[in-house]
C-alpha cells in the first residue's frame, strides 16, 4: 500500500472516530454531519459544504474535519439546535461564526496542537460537556447561556472562555444569575462548573482574585 493510500486510510479512521464520539454523545437518533469545505461559499446551508453533498438540519451533530473554508457561517435561523459540534483529530484551525445555536449535546476538540475557535452564541439546554484533548485549544468566544445548567469540561487540553457566561441558578435553584467575565481559561482534566458558581482545580485567569469573587 503506497504512503498516499495509508495516509488517507488512517484519516478515514480518525474521522470515523470521531463521529463515533460525537454521535454516542448527541444521541442515537442523531445524525453527524462531517463539513468537507468544498462548497462555493462559508455557509452551513450549503451542501456542497458537507461530505455527501447534504447540508445539515436542525438536531444534527456537526464535525469539522479538514483544512478548506475554515470560516464556516452558522446561516441557519438563530437558535436552531444542533446536538454537538467536534473537531476532528485531522482538521486545521477553524473559526466558526454566525447566528447564535442551541446547544443539544458536547462540544469535542481532538485537534491536538491546533487552537478552534466558536465565536457563535451557545444557548445550552441541558448540563453540557467541554472535552478537549491533550495540547488542544479550544476558544469559545460566543456568549454561552441556559436556564438551569452548567458545563462540564474534561481532558487536560485548554478551554477558554472569551466572552460573558451567563446561566442561571442551580435547579434546586437561587435564581440568581451567575455572569464569568471574559478571559477565563479552564485547563483543568475532569473538573464540574456547575453553573460556574464555583472554580476549583488549575484555573488560568487574567484578573485577580478579588474579581473572580465578585463574579462569584
Amino acid at each position: 500500500m503506497s504512503v498516499v493510500r495509508e495516509a488517507k486510510s488512517a484519516r478515514r479512521i480518525l474521522v470515523a472516530a470521531c463521529a463515533a464520539a460525537l454521535s454516542a454523545a448527541a444521541g442515537a437518533s442523531a445524525a453527524t454531519q462531517t463539513w468537507n469545505g468544498g462548497g462555493a461559499d462559508d455557509n452551513w446551508t450549503s451542501s456542497a459544504n458537507w461530505v455527501g453533498g447534504a447540508s445539515p438540519v436542525a438536531n444534527d451533530a456537526l464535525l469539522f474535519d479538514g483544512a478548506a473554508r475554515l470560516t464556516p457561517n452558522n446561516n441557519f435561523a438563530a437558535g436552531t439546535a444542533f446536538t454537538g459540534i467536534g473537531f476532528t483529530a485531522a482538521t486545521g484551525a477553524f473559526t466558526l461564526g454566525g447566528n447564535q445555536i442551541t446547544l443539544s449535546g458536547d462540544l469535542t476538540d481532538d485537534a491536538a496542537g491546533q487552537f478552534e475557535t466558536i465565536n457563535l452564541g451557545l444557548v445550552l439546554d441541558a448540563n453540557r460537556t467541554t472535552r478537549v484533548t491533550d495540547g488542544a485549544f479550544l476558544n469559545v468566544n460566543g456568549v454561552i447561556s441556559g436556564t438551569g445548567f452548567g458545563i462540564t469540561k474534561t481532558g487536560n487540553g485548554t478551554l477558554t472562555l472569551g466572552a460573558s457566561v451567563t446561566v442561571q441558578g442551580p435547579a434546586s435553584g437561587t435564581g440568581v444569575t451567575q455572569t464569568v467575565r471574559a478571559g477565563l481559561q479552564l485547563v483543568a482534566a475532569s473538573r464540574t462548573y456547575a453553573q460556574l458558581r464555583r472554580l476549583r482545580g488549575k484555573v488560568q485567569f487574567s484578573r485577580t482574585v478579588a474579581e473572580l469573587k465578585a463574579d462569584r
